[in-house]
């Protein structure tokens, strides 16, 4: 009697280990296997991309320091393939910084270092069984899971508007206006942008305009000649030089005077700029992104700003939507992080109760994205369950809600 043939039994998902510590990769390899997991190695983040190329992973597992490229560059590649990858970033270091960045830019999650076993076997079990993984392949059958995009979260339609916008002229280098209300992510439109244009190697250097006296803009930006007015005791660069071959970002540009607006436009226009004090002109090798949770176009009916300005800026415009208007994206971002929130603060909070869900659902979040972290945050001090519950949510999103008419939007251009 002859055996039919078979086909190999499916696997229980494919995982990328990236790491040039030879005893870590096989120790980790040596627990997957059994699990029936296939597993790769690498160790450095090219060789990881030339591996994920040849055969795509559902997991990528990469510690932070690898020769060369860092585990957070692999992250930002990984980010810009057709099919990224879940990732779990594994890092010796106390700070969270890092672990902010790769959350970030659209890490699943972190692990410190030395690694335990089982939660690692964990959270992989998990991200191959949920919808953080998609299969490779013929997956359209599947069900849609909420875009990680540069580490923004959102599978509504107005937000994968704003990605195809990031994407379509990030590359381009041409001046960006992005616009909306405090605490919809202006930032990190802003350093998605720089992220995929040909200056992502460069510096990203982000200045609020608001927050400086405005004596002092002019200063900030172009920097200053000794003695140039009181208290200048040395000469200093400004954000346009220290962001030399990369982005400076602009935040609240509404709030400039008049006098450094046209320094600004001249910017724009020549390419040039003079320090505070000074008669030498030097180059502006940067590209401007600025932002505002203002309407310019009132500001410039009311002459507070520059018409020229407003068009020299507005080459291209990027509107984010509030959070009210972002329909169930309130859910995959909560849930991000409360992740994120229960891991730094080490509690037993994991999932959002039904009750919770519906609370964060019906409210207006007047605050957007920055209301909704620091509701999540409170919530995972406070709660001493497995489950996130009305109680411990703060007391504004407890009450009656109004309608979205009672939070009126800013008009946007």
């Amino acid at each position: 009697m002859i055996d039919a043939p078979t086909t190999p039994p499916p696997t229980a998902g494919r995982v990328l280990l990236v790491d040039d510590e030879p005893d870590q990769v096989a120790l980790l390899r040596a627990m997957l296997i059994p699990l029936g997991m296939e597993v790769a190695t690498a160790d450095s983040a090219e060789q990881a991309m030339g591996a994920f190329r040849r055969h795509p992973v559902d997991v990528v597992v990469t510690d932070l320091h690898l020769p060369g490229a860092s585990g957070i560059d692999l992250i930002r590649q990984l980010r810009q393939v057709e099919t990224p990858p879940a990732v779990v970033l594994i890092t010796g270091e106390v700070s969270v910084a890092s672990a902010v960045e790769a959350l970030k830019l659209g890490a699943s999650d972190y692990l410190q270092k030395p690694v335990d076993p089982m939660r690692l076997v964990t959270l992989l079990q998990e991200l191959l069984h949920s919808d953080d993984v998609r299969e490779v392949g013929d997956n359209e059958h599947l069900p849609s899971r909420p875009t990680v995009f540069e580490g923004m979260v959102g599978g509504s339609a107005r937000m994968r508007e704003v990605f195809a916008r990031i994407e379509r002229v990030a590359p381009t280098g041409a001046p960006v206006l992005i616009v909306g209300e405090s605490g919809t992510g202006k930032e990190l439109v802003a350093r998605a942008l720089h992220n995929r244009s040909r200056r992502s190697q460069g510096p990203f250097v982000p200045i609020h305009t608001g927050a400086i006296p405005k004596e002092l803009v002019a200063s900030e930006l172009f920097g200053h000649e000794k003695g140039a007015f009181t208290g200048a005791l040395s000469s200093s660069e400004g954000k346009f030089e220290a962001a030399a071959g990369g982005t400076i970002f602009l935040d609240e540009v509404g709030t400039m005077d008049l006098s450094t607006q046209i320094s600004l436009l001249r910017v724009l226009e020549t390419y040039r700029f003079t320090r505070v004090g000074a008669n030498k002109e030097r180059d502006a090798d940067v590209r401007v992104i600025a932002a505002t949770n203002r309407d310019l176009l009132d500001l410039v009916e009311a002459n507070q700003f520059r018409e020229d300005l407003y068009y020299r800026l507005n080459v291209f415009t990027i509107a984010l939507p509030p959070l009210r208007d972002r329909g169930e994206d309130v859910i995959p971002i909560a849930e991000r992080f409360l992740r994120f929130y229960g891991k730094r603060y080490g509690t037993a909070a994991r999932c959002l109760s039904d009750k919770a869900l519906e609370r964060l659902l019906g409210h207006q979040w007047p605050g957007n994205v920055r209301e909704l972290r620091n509701a999540v945050e409170r919530a995972v001090v406070f709660e001493d369950s497995l489950f996130i519950t009305p109680n411990s949510l703060p007391p504004d999103i407890l009450k009656f809600t109004l309608g979205p008419q009672a939070v009126p939007a800013p008009k946007l251009t």
